[in-house]
């Protein structure tokens, strides 16, 4: 009898541990659940204050697209009489040089704001074979016009000649995602600069390590000396709301999604800690030494 109570005793505390260890399991579980569904809770509240944050400034690209529409109106009523004064001063060359002038500073402004145009559309990717020298001017200009004064845009001067195989609009996204993620970190400082630069010549490894296809590609470089980043915050610079994009006001939304835009290039893009240039982006686009496709 003794015998038959020992073993039920047994096998009840056998009974109980098991019990106790599947409840154990599930609490784990549950919990485990409950911060995944937090942590998703977290996420869509930290996209709906992101979107919420976009909201202005869809409505001020409406305003300035149609002011830059305006804009563009008036700029060709200047051209047009600008060329008028010019025939009637035939006889009259120190006036035609500065009607020239005033010519030349209206096609440069109509310039900007077409590329202006351009971006605040979403038209398909058109690539185009760009002079080298006249991407980098309108990038450096565009970049100046779209930070604020007390950041210095820096572009040295580029000796290599030849062309480059993009889409001027997604390029144009692309360096003011990376612009505006630089200008997020620079946050109390008085002063910040921004350095545009060119590197020739793609290496074949790093042609390997992004699948870069085609046969030439160069570097167009990004970079700004910042205080107090780590190197191990590199690869989360292209994931949004990451512990990279603290200080960044689309929690990273924009810079996330320049692989895909350069991806429709055919190029890439990578960002790294480097001890000469700081926090440095770097674009491997498609290039060619001459205009043939």
């Amino acid at each position: 009898m003794c015998l038959v109570l020992t073993a039920i005793v047994t096998a009840l505390a056998a009974l109980l541990l098991g019990a106790a260890f599947y409840i154990g399991r599930l609490r784990r579980e549950n919990d485990r659940l409950r911060k995944v569904a937090e942590n998703e809770a977290f996420q869509r509240a930290q996209l709906a204050e992101a979107m919420e944050c976009t909201r202005p400034l869809r409505t001020t690209g409406l305003l300035c697209n149609g002011v830059t529409h305006d804009f563009n109106n008036s700029l060709t009523a200047i051209l047009g009489y600008s060329d008028m004064v010019r025939e009637q001063l035939a006889d009259r060359p120190e006036l035609i040089a500065m009607v020239k002038e005033i010519s030349k500073a209206g096609q440069n402004a109509r310039d900007i704001t077409r590329r202006l145009l351009t971006f605040s559309r979403h038209d398909k990717v058109e690539i185009q074979l760009l002079p080298l020298d006249l991407v980098l001017r309108d990038l450096h200009n565009l970049l100046r016009s779209a930070m604020p004064s007390s950041v210095e845009i820096k572009t040295p001067v580029v000796q290599e000649e030849g062309y480059l195989l993009i889409d001027f609009n997604q390029l144009l996204k692309v360096l003011i995602a990376a612009a505006n993620f630089l200008l997020s970190q620079m946050q109390g400082q008085e002063r910040g600069a921004i350095t545009l630069a060119l590197t020739p010549n793609v290496g074949n490894e790093t042609r390997q390590r992004h699948h870069l296809t085609e046969e030439e590609y160069l570097a167009l470089t990004l970079s700004a000396k910042l205080d107090g980043l780590s190197p191990n915050m590199c690869p989360e610079l292209f994931t949004p709301f990451s512990e990279a994009h603290r200080k960044t006001p689309d929690g990273g939304l924009d810079l996330a999604a320049t692989r895909d835009l350069l991806a429709e290039l055919k190029g890439a893009i990578q960002a790294e800690i480097l001890p000469e240039t700081g926090l440095t982006f770097s674009l491997y686009l498609p290039c060619r030494t001459n205009q043939s496709v």
